[in-house]
């Protein structure tokens, strides 16, 4: 009987995870509408005012649509690649974003193209709570003049 228990858990142990386990994708969990708690971090400047971020599924990319407030407009739509090559400059003016994925969270850069460079405009670090209704967002903003800011923001999840 413990050489069966032996030969059962090597084959377990053999067997590809993909089979044991479904892997999720872990972008999965940004899906849906997430609204600006507090100002947590302390370099943030501005107070939470009902900034709202909705992540949506668009083919093999993820859709971000920003409003700042309840009164504002919402931004484009900006999609962000998973994985994948460094960004190339588009037509001028284009803007694209990136998403990597890693066991602590999923790091993102946003770019646009300016004389046919790569521009940065903001790099971050998403992370979300184990029960998936909180995510705090560490990020870094480049602004025209060549000075950075740093900003952590946390949002909670308001619809799936």
């Amino acid at each position: 009987m413990k050489l069966l228990g032996v030969i059962v858990a090597g084959l377990a142990i053999a067997a590809p995870t993909s089979r044991l386990t479904a892997q999720a994708d872990p972008t999965a969990k940004l899906v849906g509408t997430w609204v600006r708690d507090s100002a947590t971090g302390p370099d943030d400047r501005t107070p939470p005012n009902g900034e709202t971020v909705r992540f949506s599924r668009v083919g093999p990319m993820l859709r971000l649509v920003e409003q700042l407030g309840p009164a504002a407009k919402p931004t484009a739509p900006l999609d962000c690649a998973i994985g994948g090559a460094a960004p190339k400059p588009g037509a001028e003016g284009s803007r694209g974003c990136r998403l990597s994925v890693g066991a602590a969270g999923i790091d993102y850069f946003v770019w646009h193209a300016a004389s046919g460079k790569v521009v940065p405009e903001e790099r971050g670090h998403l992370v979300w709570s184990a029960d998936g209704r909180s995510l705090r967002d560490e990020f870094e903003v480049y602004h025209p003049d060549a000075k950075t800011s740093r900003h952590r923001h946390t949002y909670h999840r308001t619809a799936p």
